[in-house]
């Protein structure tokens, strides 16, 4: 058995390639078939063949010729949590004078708690669903961090159970503060209520 040392070496090797998706599988095909020529020659060097010219084929068609099939959309997930979509169908008007505005370093649940305080200021006294509650704070506080449904649903559930509970959650889903929330509210809103210059 005769041994044999093959060593390939592409140096600065750089494949540039742009196109549509339905473009891709011949894009690869054709790429492959390149390398494939690279390495026939030293295969035929090591069974003792002489290396014969390379047939060109390209049975590729051009990408202008390629028929381009509408591809079917995507339905968008519901949230859930009691109330889906992409917006809350609650309004409010942040007033940075009377609410202060939320900072980064607060955890979910003093998130959520501080803008179930806002909601009430705002008229909305049933409070918000983890959807709602997490779109709005999005909308208009994403500076001091995004809150997600599922994160604001598990956090305040956490929170609505015995006697130290801080909110409660209705049976349609929505949670609200109860006196001590409304306490722990409190604290959260002076800690960055803008202070009175005198």
């Amino acid at each position: 058995m005769s041994k044999f040392k093959m060593k390939l070496k592409l140096t600065g090797l750089e494949i540039e390639v742009e196109g549509n998706r339905e473009d891709i599988p011949l894009m690869t095909q054709n790429i492959g078939s390149q390398f494939a020529g690279l390495l026939e020659p030293a295969a035929n060097v090591v069974e003792g063949e002489s290396p014969s010219p390379r047939k060109v084929t390209n049975d590729a068609m051009p990408a202008s010729q390629v028929e381009s099939k509408p591809r079917p959309s995507r339905k968008k997930r519901n949230g859930g949590g009691g109330g889906g979509g992409s917006r809350s169908t609650l309004e409010i008007k942040p007033d940075h004078e009377l609410w202060g505005v939320p900072t980064q370093d607060w955890t979910g649940t003093d998130k959520s708690i501080w803008l179930l305080q806002v909601l009430a200021g705002n008229g909305h006294t049933d409070g918000g669903t983890a959807n709602e509650i997490s779109t709005l704070f999005n909308e208009h506080f994403l500076t001091a961090g995004k809150l997600s449904r599922q994160n604001v649903d598990t956090l305040l559930r956490k929170v609505a159970n015995g006697s130290e509970a801080l909110v409660v959650r209705s049976n349609n889903g929505k949670f609200s503060l109860t006196q001590k929330g409304l306490a722990r509210a409190a604290t959260l809103v002076s800690e960055v209520k803008p202070k009175a210059e005198v």
